[in-house]
C-alpha cells in the first residue's frame, strides 16, 4: 500500500509553519522528502516536524498584571508543552 504524500505548501499548513521553513528542513535534510520526475518535493505522510527549542514570551505593561502574564505564559504552553521546564 502506498503512502499519502504531501506538497511543501500542504506540509507547510499541517506544521504551522512557512513554505520556506519546510524546504529548509528538507535541503538540511531533517525531513525525508521524494523528488518527483518534474523536480517537485513530496513528503511522507509519516513525516514528522524536527524537535527544537521553543520559547514563550509573555509581556505586560505593568505589575498589577501579571494574572495577565500567566494567562499569556499557559496559553503558550498548551500550544508548546516542551517548553515548560
Amino acid at each position: 500500500m502506498f503512502e499519502k504524500l504531501y506538497t511543501t505548501g500542504e506540509l507547510a499548513k499541517i506544521f504551522g509553519v512557512s513554505y520556506v521553513a519546510v524546504k529548509k528542513w528538507a535541503y538540511s535534510g531533517k525531513i525525508k522528502y521524494i523528488k518527483t520526475p518534474g523536480s517537485k518535493y513530496r513528503y511522507p505522510e509519516s513525516e514528522r516536524a524536527p524537535k527544537g527549542k521553543v520559547a514563550i514570551y509573555a509581556r505586560v505593561s505593568s505589575a498589577d498584571q501579571n494574572l495577565l502574564c500567566r494567562y499569556q505564559m499557559d496559553a503558550g504552553a498548551s500550544v508548546h508543552p516542551e517548553a515548560l521546564p
